[in-house]
C-alpha cells in the first residue's frame, strides 16, 4: 500500500522534486527520509542538482530537507 508520493522533472544537469509527501497517518516513522533517499537513487547520471520548494510554514518538511543536506538558496514569504 503506498505511503507517499513524489514527482521528478529533469532539466539540463539537474532535477526538480515536486509533490513530495507522506500520508499524514504514516508520518513520523522515518518514511520521508527513506523516500528522499529513494528519490536520490532515481536521478539520472550527471544530474548533480536536486532542487525543490517547500512552504515556509511546513516546519517538518523544512527540517527533513535540511537534515538531508539541502540548503536554502532563496526565501519567499508569500509562498504557501
Amino acid at each position: 500500500q503506498p505511503v507517499g508520493i513524489f514527482h521528478l522533472t529533469e532539466w539540463e544537469s539537474g532535477t526538480y522534486l515536486s509533490g513530495f509527501g507522506i500520508l499524514p497517518r504514516q508520518q513520523g516513522r522515518g518514511l520521508g527520509t527513506a523516500l528522499l533517499h529513494a528519490v536520490s537513487s532515481c536521478l539520472k547520471p550527471g544530474h548533480t542538482l536536486l532542487s525543490l520548494q517547500v512552504g515556509s510554514l511546513n516546519e517538518a518538511a523544512f527540517e527533513l530537507y535540511q537534515k538531508e543536506g539541502f540548503r536554502e538558496v532563496s526565501h519567499r514569504d508569500y509562498y504557501y
